[in-house]
């Protein structure tokens, strides 16, 4: 069962930050880019790896010597666990320009020295004949925890700081979250002095920290998905399609794990095949299944009007007629009632707050977008995130809270005559696909 709930974890993890590296490596403008991708890559590398130990071992079993390559694959995710530590530290630490640097690299490079504390391992077992993972840990636990204490508690502290001094609010919440995990993680791993977590009769507290070893720094990653989802953070964009893609691959690996006790009833090794077969089919469908859909509604009108997400006809009818009969008799002319009237009817329609944007210092930059006051602006009717707006332009959308604004013109002269704007909380997760 420990097996099972581990490969749920990692199956989740590698998903997860794989999305997060290809969102991550397609972006050249975001805070401390290098760090976020190294970290992101190392923890990708370590759930990778023991997704793909786990694999093996469903399918072929434990050999009863380790060999060269499960040895390999026992130190790439080893060490990419080990140096991720330290790598979240250096990033919190980097996004907290308000420290003394004097006082903040000593902080950041005793992380990185604990490293140093495993080299004679990675020497013995690269000269050596190889150990398995779990054994190697068993015997130099106590390094490990040592190596948790320089780093954790210290990312800890950089994302306590970061929680106290950035705006906005939101993004505060997310740091104060994010130390939270990184306080029970360290507690989580310091309480493996006290357990077995590898035991063959594992106890309670034995498997709270050999899921917490295996899958504590998902926690950081589900975060970042978590607020990139509800609100854009650093102007990412996770959309509801992404988040069906997981629950797809959860569901067929689930199905395999109840499926395959059924049919292996008599031989345990045929249940691990079963599910390690149905979690390799699981994971095609979740990486490679986007892309194929992508491919066949590119190349095919039939399947484009299956499974293409458009806005039918008469629903725009609808938002037409509603949008027409808000001023039938034209007695609210071009005035704020106007506005607040059609910034009703869309918030109806779309289930997303929208408001009516004044021309004031802060929204200033959207009107001059608007209105083509900026010679280099792009000729849009639209801004939101994902576009490559200017700063001033997409500043003023978080000041206020947007995911995006729309120009309202009149018809007759293509005068700008008011801006709604779109909330990010509740738009922006869905708004990379136009759902």
């Amino acid at each position: 069962m420990i097996l099972y709930l581990e490969l749920i974890v990692q199956i989740v993890g590698t998903m997860l930050y794989v999305f997060l590296a290809r969102e991550l490596f397609r972006r050249g403008d975001l805070p401390s880019a290098r760090l976020l991708r190294l970290f992101v890559v190392a923890v990708t590398i370590w759930f990778a790896g023991t997704l793909l130990d786990t694999w093996l071992t469903l399918l072929f079993g434990v050999p009863d010597t380790p060999t060269t390559f499960l040895g390999l694959i026992d130190i790439s995710r080893g060490l990419a666990w080990l140096i991720a530590l330290p790598l979240l530290t250096h990033t919190l630490a980097a996004l907290d320009e308000s420290m003394d640097g004097r006082v903040r690299g000593p902080i950041v490079v005793l992380g990185y020295l604990g490293i140093l504390l495993f080299v004679q391992v990675v020497y013995r077992q690269l000269a050596g004949s190889p150990s398995e993972l779990a054994t190697l840990t068993s015997s130099v636990y106590p390094r490990l925890v040592i190596h948790a204490g320089l780093t954790l508690p210290a990312a800890a502290f950089f994302a306590g700081r970061l929680a106290h001094s950035v705006r906005p609010r939101r993004l505060a919440r997310f740091f104060k979250a994010l130390r939270l995990w990184l306080v029970g993680l360290f507690i989580v791993v310091a309480l493996g002095l006290l357990a077995r977590p590898w035991t063959a009769n594992p106890d309670p507290l034995d498997v709270v920290v050999r899921l917490g070893l295996a899958g504590g720094l998902i926690g950081p990653g589900m975060l970042f998905a978590l607020w990139v989802q509800r609100h854009n953070l650093l102007r990412l964009s996770l959309s509801n399609r992404a988040l069906r893609h997981l629950v797809i691959v959860l569901s067929v690996v689930l199905t395999a794990l109840l499926v395959g006790p059924a049919l292996g009833t008599g031989d345990l090794r045929v249940a691990h095949r079963f599910v390690a077969w149905g979690t390799l089919v699981a994971m095609l469908i979740g990486l490679i299944g986007p892309w194929l859909l992508e491919r066949a509604m590119a190349t095919s009108t039939t399947v484009r009007a299956f499974l293409g997400r458009t806005v039918e006809p008469r629903e725009l009818d609808r938002l037409t007629d509603a949008l027409l009969a808000i001023d039938d008799d034209g007695s609210l002319g071009d005035g704020d009632d106007l506005l607040d009237g059609m910034a009703t009817v869309l918030q109806d329609w779309l289930g997303t707050e929208v408001s009516v944007l004044p021309r004031t210092t802060s929204t200033e930059p959207l009107w001059r977008l608007f209105t083509r006051q900026d010679r280099d602006a792009p000729d849009v009717d639209i801004a939101h995130r994902l576009q490559p707006l200017s700063t001033p332009v997409i500043g003023a959308l978080d000041r206020h809270g947007l995911h995006a604004a729309l120009a309202v013109r009149t018809s007759a002269s293509g005068e700008v005559r008011g801006l709604l704007g779109l909330c990010a909380q509740v738009s922006g997760g869905a708004w990379a696909d136009g759902e």
